[in-house]
């Protein structure tokens, strides 16, 4: 009987240069990709941010009309009282018209009844706007029982993120009818606009 005997396949291993090739090559993919993921991550808290308020926008006016009081979303940092910054939360509440603050949109408790409450501590902030004066700050947007805004004010809702990126700026833009309408990039330019009704486009900013 003949024997035959089998040697096993030499192993072969990356040369120093190959393996400074693919270091290479991993670096630079590496370096395309973490701006990119940055970016996508902006935008995601940024809309993330925006869906929240619109929800909570869309609850106030609906809750307004269901029970036939006036409601109102105003900023909160707290969770308790309402503040200067939208940026840290909102508070949704009825102004029942037992409390001293009824219709300024001042949460006084316990007269009047607290609806919902958001705490935020992410990385977007957030402006609200009246556009009649001037772009200056809203401290609250309260709605009717016909579900119009209360005296006929219309709102911009900025949300930036903290980098102040213009192109990952979104906005919620309350109509007078106290309809919310999301903001879009109309002219395909990258950055989205506000667009009331009746009224011209204007890029965001975060300035």
């Amino acid at each position: 009987m003949i024997a035959v005997m089998i040697y096993p396949k030499k192993s072969k291993a990356f040369t120093l240069i190959e393996l400074l090739v693919v270091l290479a090559i991993s670096a630079i993919l590496v370096a395309i990709a973490v701006p990119s993921f940055d970016q996508t991550v902006k935008r995601n808290s940024v809309r993330g941010l925006q869906k929240s308020y619109l929800g909570a926008l869309s609850y106030a006016r609906g809750e307004a009309v269901a029970r036939n009081k006036l409601v109102s979303i105003c900023p909160s940092s707290d969770a308790e009282t309402c503040g200067a910054s939208w940026s840290g939360g909102w508070l949704v509440f009825i102004g029942n018209g037992d409390g001293a603050n009824f219709g300024n949109g001042v949460y006084d408790a316990p007269q009047e009844q607290l609806l919902r409450v958001n705490e935020y501590e992410g990385r977007s902030t957030v402006r609200v706007q009246d556009p009649d004066d001037g772009f200056n700050a809203l401290d609250r947007i309260s709605w009717t029982f016909r579900g119009f805004t209360q005296d006929n004010i219309r709102a911009l809702i900025v949300v930036c993120d903290r980098d102040n990126d213009a192109a990952s700026a979104r906005a919620l833009l309350v109509e007078r009818s106290g309809r919310v309408i999301q903001s879009r990039d109309l002219d395909n330019d990258g950055i989205h606009e506000s667009s009331f009704e009746g009224e011209g486009q204007r890029d965001l900013t975060c300035s």
